[in-house]
């Protein structure tokens, strides 16, 4: 069952694309190796937004965020994340699936961070 510290399983090609990861080098990792100094690592203190908690994807709850992470070589970028629960014949959550999209930069500096 779905439980923390919730692991890297796998990885699709645009994910690698994105990020600059590969498969091997993220299998078994946590998704916080996405993070970095501006990564916004509690997405749960967003006024206004909704809560994106992993453990209430395993308990059932679809849940998304938008988010700063960083690839493997430090460039910083802006995805939307939705999160998923995925279930066993019994309906037992099993795995997280998350689906980003990374967002177009930012053109103005005075822009707030969603």
């Amino acid at each position: 069952l779905a439980k923390s510290p919730f692991l890297i399983v796998s990885v699709n090609e645009a994910w690698t694309r994105t990020t600059k990861y590969t498969q091997m080098e993220v299998e078994g990792k946590e998704l916080s190796i996405l993070n970095g100094s501006r990564a916004n690592t509690d997405t749960t203190v967003r006024p206004g937004k909704p809560l994106h908690k992993f453990e209430e994807v395993a308990r059932g709850r679809c849940a998304c965020s938008t988010n700063i992470h960083y690839d493997k070589e430090g460039r910083e970028f802006t995805d939307f994340m939705t999160s998923y629960p995925l279930t066993n014949a019994n309906n037992a959550v099993t795995h997280l699936l998350h689906v980003f999209k990374e967002l177009p930069v930012l053109l103005s500096p005075q822009h707030e961070f969603p």
